[in-house]
């Protein structure tokens, strides 16, 4: 499989890879605001929600989508987060 994928990648030249880039960049940033949300969402103290096993991955989709479109917009080369641990 991982041959397969980096076969398919054509050395990271591919489009789906230069589309996908923004979110390795900001990879901390993300991280930390999905278990943010994913806690707000789901833990006790927050929303609590116990949705179906469809519906959970429908969320995790759509959270991935939406990770991936505000990476894409994001201004700066790196997350905040990444600037933060990347300081001297």
């Amino acid at each position: 499989m991982v041959a397969a994928v980096a076969h398919a990648s054509s050395g990271g030249r591919a489009g789906w890879c230069r589309a996908l880039a923004p979110l390795g960049q900001r990879s901390l940033t993300l991280y930390i605001g999905h278990g943010l949300l994913c806690i707000a969402l789901y833990a006790g103290i927050g929303l609590a929600l116990q949705p179906a096993t469809w519906l959970a991955a429908t969320l995790a989709a759509l959270l991935w989508l939406l990770a991936l479109g505000l990476a894409q917009r994001w201004p700066q080369v790196q997350g905040p987060l990444e600037r933060w641990m990347a300081r001297p």
